[in-house]
């Protein structure tokens, strides 16, 4: 199992600890984000800046969270179960991890009128349960300027004045052993509520 180095763990640059809530995570990015902004700090900081807005944008949302915690346990494997003592354990389906738009056109899922994700599992992974990694496109961010960027105060050179990108966020959902054909799950990104939740309904194939 790949363990990350402690000088890329995110929750080492923010100086937290991995119980952290979302608020504590927030008020530790933007304390070290005051001091280490280049326009404060100097150009020398510029590198320290640009690993502090990484490391926020990998815990800045549960859903970003999530597949950072997952990712970093999980060693690559088709449906790899993890986790050491006392951790939780992890299957990731390889058929069911990838962009949504990606699984919609292999019909793996299917976009409803409604905006409800239809999942379609196979005859194993429903009766297995397991976790799919869906890749949501969604308003993040700027993980260069960490968000700081806005109009006749910061420039960044991502996002120039908007402190925001769009990109992908993965979304972890827990399929339980058994599944119920029809059974729906709402996904939260955010504890404010400002992104809209993702709801996915489970399908036999």
């Amino acid at each position: 199992m790949s363990v990350q180095p402690a000088a890329d763990d995110p929750y080492a640059v923010l100086g937290v600890e991995r119980s952290a809530s979302a608020a504590e995570i927030r008020r530790a990015f933007r304390r070290l984000a005051l001091r280490l902004h280049p326009d404060r700090a100097g150009a020398e900081s510029t590198e320290a800046f640009q690993r502090l807005a990484r490391a926020y944008a990998s815990l800045s949302t549960p859903g970003a969270r999530s597949a950072h915690d997952a990712a970093t346990r999980a060693p690559a494997a088709p449906r790899a179960t993890t986790g050491g003592p006392g951790q939780p354990k992890v299957a990731v389906i390889a058929r069911l991890a990838a962009p949504l738009r990606t699984l919609v056109e292999r019909g793996v899922a299917r976009q409803r009128a409604d905006g409800v994700v239809e999942l379609l599992l196979t005859a194993d992974e429903a009766r297995d349960g397991g976790h799919a990694a869906l890749g949501v496109r969604m308003r993040l961010p700027c993980p260069t300027c960490g968000g700081c960027a806005a109009r006749d105060r910061v420039w960044c050179v991502r996002c120039e004045f908007e402190g925001h990108v769009e990109d992908d966020v993965t979304a972890l959902l827990a399929i339980p052993a058994d599944a119920r054909d029809g059974v729906t799950f709402t996904v939260r990104f955010d504890d404010a509520g400002e992104a809209a939740p993702l709801r996915v309904c489970l399908r036999r194939a």
